[in-house]
């Protein structure tokens, strides 16, 4: 006669019921979002009622480097490119993971969702960016769909992660400020 493993001796994905199934295709959405936000016109500034821009993440990336800010291009292309990559990679990797409760996992998830607050930093600044745009009277700014794809993956990231971090955790144990009786 075999015995159940325990729950934590389970990959997540076998963890998994009710709306939880539904991780891996929230995760192919928000990888989805993620590429489209940074490849889609984020912001467009219109100066002086004459020359109109559209600006990708990507395009700003690239037009950084190419006029020599090598340091900002940088922080941006990390912090907007290569760590919410590197989440969702995470994510993957801890979704399919065969043993949770090896030594490690729960570092590992935790730095992932540390990982997922520096991608909302990112739409913190390109708020300022319109903000600041539409401030100084000389050029009018609009907010256009890869902004909402940036931000959109961000978000659903951070419930991916929070439902994957729920699924890791032993039962009986809520996490710091859940709420767990009537």
């Amino acid at each position: 006669m075999t015995q159940a493993q325990p729950r934590t001796e389970r990959p997540l994905r076998a963890q998994a019921t009710g709306v939880d199934r539904l991780l891996p295709l929230a995760w192919a959405v928000t990888l989805a979002l993620f590429v489209a936000g940074c490849v889609l016109p984020a912001i467009s500034i219109e100066a002086w009622f004459i020359q109109t821009e559209e600006v990708s993440v990507t395009r700003a990336v690239l037009s950084l480097f190419q006029e020599g800010h090598l340091g900002l291009a940088l922080v941006i292309a990390i912090f907007a490119g290569l760590v919410p990559l590197a989440k969702m990679a995470a994510l993957a990797v801890l979704w399919r993971h065969p043993r949770p409760a090896a030594r490690g996992f729960g570092r590992a998830m935790d730095l992932t969702g540390r990982l997922g607050k520096w991608a909302m930093l990112d739409v913190f600044v390109l708020a300022l960016v319109v903000f600041a745009v539409q401030s100084q009277g000389l050029a009018s700014a609009l907010v256009l769909p890869g902004a909402y794809c940036f931000a959109g993956a961000a978000l659903l990231s951070m419930v991916v992660t929070y439902r994957l971090q729920a699924l890791a955790r032993p039962a009986g144990h809520a996490a710091a400020g859940e709420v767990t009786g009537p």
